[in-house]
């Protein structure tokens, strides 16, 4: 955890839905479970957000939105402007969107209010996420 981002506190930004290009390839190329962690446990954002909280690329940061908080890995990307950041569809950024919406394999975009800070915790794999959402321990 940086002190800059400790001092500044959470980045408020927009967060879209993406379907990534490393996580399509990861599909076919190489479908195992910790590429697709890898390719879909992510927030792209933007060099300047990244820069003004001390997030450096692969820290673990906390997104937290009106319906719920999940951590993830953050990447720069130039592919956004400053204040909107972007996630790939999957369990990740359904634990932090509307449970009534589905993006999930879909070609819709859907946009909302988030909010961005580092964490010392780490990204939580399927199985724990899934079991975090449905209120279980993992080994039940």
């Amino acid at each position: 955890m940086s002190l800059v981002g400790l001092l500044m506190g959470k980045l408020e930004i927009l967060l879209c839905n993406a379907r990534s290009i490393e996580q399509n390839r990861m599909m076919v190329e190489n479908p195992d479970p910790k590429s697709y962690v890898d390719s879909t446990a992510v927030i792209l954002m933007n060099k300047e957000d990244m820069g003004s909280r001390g997030i450096k690329n692969g820290d673990c940061v906390k997104v937290t939105t009106k319906f719920g908080s999940v951590v993830v890995k953050a990447y720069q990307t130039d592919e956004t402007k400053k204040g909107l950041a972007l996630m790939p569809n999957g369990p990740w950024l359904n634990a932090i969107i509307d449970p009534d919406i589905d993006v999930t394999g879909s070609n819709s975009c859907y946009v909302l209010k988030a909010s961005i800070e580092t964490t010392k915790e780490e990204v939580l794999d399927p199985e724990k996420l899934f079991g975090k959402l449905l209120g279980k321990d993992a080994n039940d």
